[in-house]
């Protein structure tokens, strides 16, 4: 397991479960970023009806779990942009993150 500064820095592998993700996800701030060979996670810590998402995987349908910061999966709607773009829709302001693989 990694430490609380890695936490921080965003350094934990894209390949960590989801759920893993919550434990630390209410420190980050609005549109960290992280990717890596496995996926791409984005945060979102201000509430917002609309997120958009630049994973940059180079995949038009690449699938994406979207949660809150407690890690419930949440109901969204999902389009996808371009090949490195998903826009994310809910009918309240949320907060969380996609994990977009």
């Amino acid at each position: 397991m990694l430490g609380a500064q890695d936490r921080l820095n965003g350094a934990i592998p894209a390949s960590t479960p989801l759920g893993y993700w919550a434990a630390y996800i209410s420190r980050k701030v609005d549109g960290f970023e992280s990717s890596g060979p496995a996926g791409y996670l984005y945060v979102r810590t201000s509430a917002a009806l609309e997120w958009i998402v630049n994973h940059n995987l180079g995949r038009l349908y690449p699938s994406v779990a979207i949660c809150d910061q407690a890690g419930a999966v949440l109901n969204a709607e999902v389009e996808h942009q371009s090949a490195n773009q998903v826009r994310i829709r809910f009918t309240v302001p949320m907060t969380g993150y996609a994990r977009v693989q």
